[in-house]
């Protein structure tokens, strides 16, 4: 489904609920725009300790 508001979500969300035999949905948002100012210092701040791997260089 495509909803165009976070109300909508809600809205087709509850009409699902409401069909007969369903309990209940999942529901999976999927965003075209990356919001770096935001995402990164979060990740930045789960990551720093966490050692090195894939997305890190090796200590010297």
């Amino acid at each position: 489904m495509v909803a165009s508001s976070v109300s909508d979500i809600q809205r087709i969300a509850t009409e699902l609920v409401n069909i007969a035999g369903v309990r209940h949905t999942d529901t999976t948002l999927i965003v075209n725009t990356v919001v770096p100012y935001r995402v990164w210092p979060l990740l930045d701040r789960h990551t720093s300790a966490k050692g090195w791997g894939r997305s890190t260089p090796p200590p010297r």
